[in-house]
């Protein structure tokens, strides 16, 4: 029988946010094939962008079970919420 464990999924997304105004706003998330991918794509993003936060979400899709997401890399200014998540 299969643990949870062997059934997480990990996928991750590489959020960019550009100024407007005095403040920051996000973009589409892009997805990434795997964390290096991320890393790559965020620090890409981060030269050009007010803020990239790099993302890693484990799910379980066939019991719905979705794990918070965990911040693998900030780079920039991002949004207050993102220093709440996990490391």
């Amino acid at each position: 029988m299969a643990t949870k464990s062997d059934r997480t999924v990990p996928t991750f997304c590489v959020q960019a946010f550009h100024t407007k105004g005095r403040g920051i706003e996000p973009e589409a998330p892009t997805a990434a094939d795997d964390e290096a991918h991320a890393l790559r794509l965020g620090e890409r993003l981060a030269t050009r962008k007010a803020g990239v936060v790099v993302l890693r979400h484990d799910s379980d899709p066939s019991l719905g079970d979705f794990d918070e997401p965990v911040v693998i890399a900030i780079h920039g200014r991002v949004p207050p919420i993102f220093q709440d998540l996990p490391f």
